[in-house]
């Protein structure tokens, strides 16, 4: 069963989903990704795949999780415009 607000195209990221809550989007990053995510911030890779545009930026916030028992963090990542 998906977490409430979950968009049914997330079935495709094994670490985590995207959901929409009070009409913001965010990411859930699930906490079978945690590891990778620490050794992705701790390259700096995170940061230059930003800053040439291959990553879109986000920063963590604190709430509840769409689906607590998975969550590691959440992220409102900038919304890229349709192209």
């Amino acid at each position: 069963m998906k977490p409430s607000g979950q968009l049914g195209a997330s079935f495709r990221d094994p670490s985590g989903f995207l959901f929409v809550r009070d009409g913001t989007l965010y990411r859930q990053v699930n906490r079978v990704y945690a590891e990778d995510n620490a050794r992705l911030i701790e390259s700096d890779l995170h940061e230059k795949l930003v800053k040439t545009g291959l990553l879109i930026p986000h920063a963590e916030v604190e709430m509840k999780p769409a689906d607590p028992d998975l969550a590691f963090k959440i992220l409102p990542p900038e919304r890229v415009q349709f192209i």
